[in-house]
């Protein structure tokens, strides 16, 4: 089996824009060079720029604004994205919605069918995610909140991939962009929850290495219970 790739093309171009950002070569305001002249000067393409600004703005570093471009952010990062959640408040419920139908099933079906080969990469998986996020933790520094995102994401992708179902993980492909969006902002307001994260994440690991399926629902499920509990305190509900 191939490993994941352990920095994308993506955040090393986040990570590097994000320098530049911070390094004040782009001023608080300043409006950033066009996605052409970007693509060009990291050597990528267009679609791989916006990932990047998108991402860049769920990280609080990038404003995109419509039909205007993308700027850089101001101070206001926890406004900004508490907005963002209420916003967005109907899609992350069909969000939520669909993960709940989806992946304690997923996690069940994968109990049973989980190899070797499955068991470490989740399992590098879940420790690049705890040596992150303790980092993160201790330091504060939200350019950690992307790449905390994307293990996350990619460790719930690879758990339904276990499951067998290839419709099923092409469906649920389609929401990583969201995942993603969610987990970065998530993380930004709550650093201790990379943390509570990373001990569910090893419930749910553990629950698919013993091959009880009923018990790896159950984790999952508890999972996506807390998950459901910091969108509803982001978004100001009950």
């Amino acid at each position: 089996m191939e490993k994941e790739k352990r920095i994308s093309v993506t955040d090393q171009v986040v990570d590097a824009l994000r320098s530049r950002i911070l390094a004040g070569e782009y001023k608080p305001g300043a409006k950033l060079p066009p996605e052409i002249a970007l693509s060009e000067a990291f050597g990528v393409g267009r679609s791989t720029i916006r990932e990047v600004l998108r991402t860049l703005q769920a990280m609080g570093y990038v404003e995109l604004k419509p039909s205007r471009g993308a700027f850089v952010a101001g101070e206001d990062l926890q406004a900004r994205t508490e907005k963002w959640f209420a916003v967005n408040e109907d899609t992350l419920e069909d969000f939520r919605n669909l993960r709940c139908m989806v992946e304690p099933e997923s996690a069940r079906l994968a109990a049973g069918r989980v190899t070797e080969d499955d068991m470490r990469l989740l399992q590098d998986l879940t420790e690049r995610f705890d040596a992150l996020g303790r980092q993160y933790i201790e330091t504060g520094d939200r350019g950690l909140t992307s790449h905390l995102a994307r293990l996350d994401e990619q460790f719930h992708t690879h758990l339904i991939r276990i499951s067998g179902n290839g419709l099923l993980a092409q469906l649920y492909g389609q929401t990583s962009p969201l995942f993603q969006q969610y987990s970065i902002r998530s993380f930004t307001l709550r650093p201790e929850g990379a943390g509570e994260a990373d001990r569910e994440h090893r419930a749910i690991l553990q629950a698919v290495s013993s091959g009880c399926g009923e018990e790896a629902g159950n984790a999952m499920k508890k999972h996506l219970a807390s998950a459901a509990e910091k969108i509803d305190s982001f978004i100001g509900t009950k």
